[in-house]
């Protein structure tokens, strides 16, 4: 944990604003908020909901009056975080995952204000969620002095400990199966439940889904149940998409007729990770990272041409997320995707990736990180 205590004294309040539009914040910032209001004593901050377009414009007046801003970058909304910036005395950005703290659309004022004197900055820091994504950052434009890392990003023992805490038995005898609207029974043991993580990519959703009603219906006949969410950014956020997006919805719609499926609405997207027998995803989710530390040998990655290229325009290096790469999760194409599958459930591939997670995602001394982001905040916003 970083030292900052010797930069202020006990009785000057601090009031930080926090905000970022992706709907990772909602797991993110309560920790860290509870330590600077619960714990530490701070004056109530500023919370912007995500997920809410137009709420940066319409409350950026509220963060003027905080000492600091923790602000994350979000992959398509970017312009609703670089709103705040023009009237926040201080800014310290935070990585939700590696790389998100370098958003396209954020690297022109990212490298304004590392050319003014640091005293003239209002960005004051990065907090970056891997101390290998140190290099990426200072390429990126941020100043080398500014850039910290105090440990995981809080919400990723937030999934890890939903993962590793859940009764699976209980949930999954909980669960529904329905065909349609019309409920079948429960779900039982010899089901076989694979779960399809929605993103926001509704044409790449549709390419995972097409490919894993096709393995189950071949590998596991009978006994398949689909498990599906769609993500809660899953929209059209310009006109000109409005009719791509129907007709994805509509082709998705068309897929899933007759389809036995299991209802996992009530349960956390890291508790669907835990009770499935197979989980099929893509983009850049946490749940990847808190499955690899959480030694889960159930999940398939997906990569294509399009995934690539929504990551790179994300900010994402090489439109690659990293933990599929590093041996965290099965890696799969459109082409490889059955073979994959089968490798993923047989027992020589449960091995091979419990070898892999082992050796590259040694369990951190602590998920509890966000005293040390607070510490960060203090320094900026006391100093």
């Amino acid at each position: 944990m970083l030292d900052f205590w010797s930069f202020f004294t006990e009785d000057r309040p601090m009031k930080v604003g926090y905000y970022g539009y992706d709907n990772v914040f909602k797991s993110l910032l309560p920790p860290i908020i509870r330590e600077t209001e619960d714990v530490r004593g701070y004056v109530k901050g500023v919370w912007l909901p995500p997920q809410i377009r137009g709420v940066a414009a319409e409350r950026k007046l509220e963060i003027a009056d905080c000492d600091a801003v923790l602000l994350g970058l979000s992959s398509f909304q970017t312009q609703e975080e670089l709103v705040l910036v023009g009237a926040a005395k201080r800014v310290v950005v935070i990585a939700d995952a590696p790389g998100s703290e370098l958003r396209p659309k954020a690297q022109a004022w990212v490298r304004e204000q590392a050319m003014l004197p640091k005293a003239q900055r209002k960005l004051r820091g990065v907090i970056i969620a891997l101390e290998s994504a140190r290099q990426g950052a200072i390429d990126f434009g941020y100043p080398p002095e500014d850039i910290y890392y105090v440990g995981p990003p809080p919400h990723w023992g937030v999934s890890y400990r939903q993962m590793m805490e859940i009764d699976i038995g209980a949930v999954r005898s909980s669960l529904v199966v329905r065909r349609g609207q019309e409920e079948l029974q429960p779900f039982v043991s010899e089901d076989v439940l694979v779960y399809v993580a929605g993103t926001k990519m509704p044409l790449v959703v549709n390419a995972m889904l097409r490919c894993a009603i096709t393995a189950g219906r071949e590998l596991f006949g009978h006994r398949f149940v689909l498990g599906f969410a769609p993500h809660p950014g899953e929209r059209a956020e310009k006109q000109e998409d409005e009719e791509m997006f129907a007709q994805a919805f509509a082709e998705r719609a068309k897929m899933r007729e007759g389809l036995r499926e299991a209802d996992v609405s009530k349960i956390s997207n890291p508790q669907r990770y835990a009770v499935a027998d197979l989980v099929i995803t893509t983009g850049g989710p946490t749940e990847t990272l808190a499955a690899a530390y959480a030694r889960n040998t159930n999940v398939v990655y997906y990569r294509d041409a399009a995934v690539v290229m929504f990551l790179v325009e994300s900010g994402v290096q090489e439109g690659k997320w990293f933990v599929p790469d590093y041996g965290g999760a099965y890696l799969v194409g459109p082409e490889t995707f059955l073979d994959g599958v089968r490798f993923a459930m047989s027992p020589e591939g449960k091995a091979y990736l419990l070898k892999q997670q082992e050796e590259n995602f040694p369990l951190p001394e602590t998920w509890d990180t966000a005293p040390a982001i607070v510490d960060v905040l203090e320094f900026v916003g006391l100093s």
